[in-house]
């Protein structure tokens, strides 16, 4: 009678470990799922930190470089001198 409690108990705590590890807070699918979120914004942060470089290393020309400042108005808002002739080449459409 004793090992039977004893078994039913053991049981019961054994189906309520089972129950935290599938289905808690901490579970392993949680666990899964929050590795697989690490792992993205990993490659996020890997990404934004070599824009930042990138941004960094355009910024550095800026300062240091005159002739950059030139090139990037001409590039971002098109601008063109007083005596330029503007030409725009079209890739054709295949």
């Amino acid at each position: 009678m004793l090992l039977k409690g004893i078994i039913i108990v053991l049981f019961i705590w054994f189906l309520m470990l089972q129950c935290q590890l599938w289905d808690g807070d901490e579970s392993f699918i949680e666990i899964v799922y929050l590795k697989e979120v690490l792992q993205c914004q990993m490659l996020d942060i890997k990404r934004l930190k070599q824009r930042n470089q990138e941004l960094l290393f355009q910024l550095s020309n800026l300062k240091f470089i005159p002739e950059t400042i030139e090139e990037y108005v001409r590039y971002d808002f098109g601008m063109i001198k007083a005596e330029e002739t503007y030409y725009q080449v079209l890739d054709s459409i295949k």
